[in-house]
């Protein structure tokens, strides 16, 4: 079990990872060394094991966050010309996926859904007939703004049976939750080193069918996933600087994320602390925003009573100084908090957070704790 002193992150990511992760972070490798060239290779072996994806598909690190991969999957995966690409709206990261298409003055229309709700594949299927001219849907698989697990089986039906190909932000769920890639729609899933593969940030990878990447579709330098693919395919080197240690510690994370039980046994795990949470907090008064039905177990927005007594900000206060740390979540109509159960937690840490949060209701704000230097 953790020390009781230590900081806990309860948050989408960055979370906390295991020491062996960050011990594997201590050697200093070069980039343009055989090391280097055979721990990308490795790196990305393992990720197409991990969903047993087919050689169709290529895994293509890209340096930074997970909406790098994001937006280099927008700008690289889609045709020169002759396309459309339908956005389906519902949280702050289907919004960001919009903002890239406008951005990049890319061919798009949007289906603005409830942001509280899975998104209506019935709805959606409307919408593409309707728009004949869509050819690929973007879609956010766990809007981690609210909470909201959108149903990409169902959304694939619709994908398959209207000849529409998917590009998947799968940030928040690629190692926990299934995500079908021998689906004929699957066109490109975007995942990051830092969530449930408990990572630390920096890397992110896009898995992509080989075919959507077009050589002679240049919309950025840096994000152009052909280039980055060809490059390490031929040459075994990055086109820039790789970030070599968090390769390293990502390497180091999916062995252990396989020696756990994968996927599966990752996903129980969060299933059993959330439940846990949810449990402790409901004695509290403190109960989760969205219906169960379009929740998953990674990121959870609760509600504060109407009697609570301290704001967010200074609730946030109070954990920190418990260096307990969580998120605001983006939900405005009252005061509410986004709790994780991802990264390496055990319920230990759950039963800590729950006392935090059992004291802070009975604090005045009189007594609000100054702000750290």
């Amino acid at each position: 079990m953790r020390n009781t002193d230590a900081q806990v992150l309860f948050t989408p990511g960055p979370l906390n990872t295991s020491a062996t992760v960050k011990k594997a972070m201590l050697d200093d490798i070069g980039s343009r060394t055989k090391a280097s060239a055979e721990l990308i290779s490795r790196v990305c072996s393992k990720l197409l094991k991990a969903y047993d994806v087919g050689e169709a598909f290529a895994a293509i690190p890209v340096q930074g966050s997970g909406t790098f991969a994001v937006e280099a999957m927008l700008t690289s995966c889609l045709p020169a010309a002759d396309y459309c690409v339908a956005v389906l709206v519902n949280g702050e990261y289907s919004k960001r996926m919009l903002e890239i298409c406008e951005i990049h003055g890319l061919n798009h229309v949007a289906l603005q859904c409830n942001t509280e709700e899975a998104i209506d594949p019935e709805r959606v299927d409307v919408f593409v007939q309707q728009n004949p001219q869509i050819t690929h849907l973007a879609l956010v698989h766990f809007e981690t703004g609210l909470g909201v697990l959108n149903d990409l089986a169902q959304l694939l039906k619709v994908c398959e049976q209207r000849s529409v190909s998917l590009l998947l932000d799968a940030i928040s769920t690629f190692g926990a939750l299934p995500i079908p890639f021998d689906s004929p729609a699957i066109t490109a899933v975007a995942l990051s080193a830092n969530k449930c593969l408990h990572s630390v940030p920096g890397i992110a990878f896009v898995i992509a069918r080989t075919t959507a990447l077009h050589a002679t579709v240049r919309r950025s330098l840096s994000l152009d996933l052909h280039a980055q693919w060809r490059k390490l395919e031929n040459a075994h080197q990055w086109r820039f600087t790789p970030p070599t240690h968090v390769l390293l510690a990502l390497d180091q994370a999916l062995n252990e994320w396989a020696q756990e039980g994968k996927a599966e046994r990752r996903l129980e795990k969060y299933r059993r602390l959330n439940q846990r949470l949810v449990r402790q907090l409901a004695e509290q008064g403190i109960v989760p925003l969205l219906d169960a039905r379009f929740r998953a177990p990674m990121i959870t927005t609760f509600l504060l009573p109407d009697n609570f007594a301290l704001t967010f900000d200074q609730l946030y206060r109070h954990l920190e100084c418990d260096r307990l740390i969580i998120y605001p979540a983006t939900y405005s109509m009252a005061s509410s908090l986004r709790i994780g159960c991802i990264g390496e937690l055990d319920s230990g840490d759950i039963d800590r957070l729950a006392s935090a949060l059992r004291h802070a209701a009975t604090i005045s704000t009189a007594s609000e704790p100054a702000t750290h230097a």
